[in-house]
């Protein structure tokens, strides 16, 4: 199938593949104002895959929060679907002067669908469950937060997409800066955690490890996690198959 998206679907960003296989005419699409549509057959479904209004994580319920809160990127692998979105905590809202560290956060979050080993296609929709989160980084500004995730097609590992979230032409010069995962292409081992020691000693910031092939493992004046370097806000990326 062709990820051909009908005009009927909202402000759609992106399209996933369904769950587990690429040989059914399912797409999950990535869509503004907090949700993912699910697509069969090329007519948008009456149910939204999964909505983000509220979402219980842990036993609790997670508000939503109405000022900013965006789905940014979604990608499935194996027999789970990983999301990656922006929120804001509402308790840290004022007015944005383009200098309140950690009013928004970056989030990869990993959830299960309730299709069947047997029949992927039959998923609907998401758990509501978070089952990990993998990542949490804050923000200091309200744009720039690019937000993509990609699995590679040949290592599997996963490969997040960070703004410099920045002012007007990066007056920090973030993106150059090795210690900082903003403006970066990160790329993580999501099926093996890193240990206690390794967190400590990486300085990683979620459940996940460093692959031992990336180029800025080992580089002691860089984050371990970063693929490359030097951008404003990569949107849309892809692999050449």
């Amino acid at each position: 199938m062709s990820n051909e998206i009908p005009p009927s679907a909202s402000n759609p960003l992106d399209s996933v593949n369904e769950v587990q296989t690429q040989s059914s005419n399912t797409l999950i699409v990535i869509a503004d104002e907090e949700q993912q549509q699910l697509i069969k057959k090329r007519k948008l479904t009456s149910r939204a895959w999964e909505h983000f209004t509220k979402k219980t994580v842990k036993g609790q319920v997670k508000a939503e929060c109405r000022h900013y809160k965006k789905l940014l990127g979604g990608e499935t692998w194996g027999r789970c679907s990983c999301n990656s979105n922006v929120n804001c905590d509402p308790l840290k809202l004022g007015p944005d002067n383009g200098g309140q560290p950690c009013k928004y956060h970056s989030v990869i979050s990993e959830f299960t669908a309730n299709g069947t080993t047997s029949r992927p296609s039959s998923a609907t929709r998401d758990n509501p469950y978070e089952v990990r989160r993998i990542f949490t980084m804050g923000l200091p500004f309200s744009g720039h937060h690019a937000g993509q995730i990609l699995f590679g097609l040949d290592d599997g590992y996963l490969y997040f997409m960070m703004g410099d979230s920045g002012s007007q032409g990066d007056p920090c010069n973030i993106s150059q800066n090795k210690k900082s995962l903003l403006g970066k292409i990160m790329r993580l081992d999501i099926d093996n955690i890193a240990s206690a020691g390794e967190i400590t000693e990486l300085d990683l910031w979620g459940n996940y490890s460093i692959p031992r092939d990336n180029p800025s493992l080992g580089d002691k004046d860089m984050q371990p996690g970063i693929w490359a370097l030097g951008f404003r806000n990569p949107w849309r990326c892809s692999f050449d198959s």
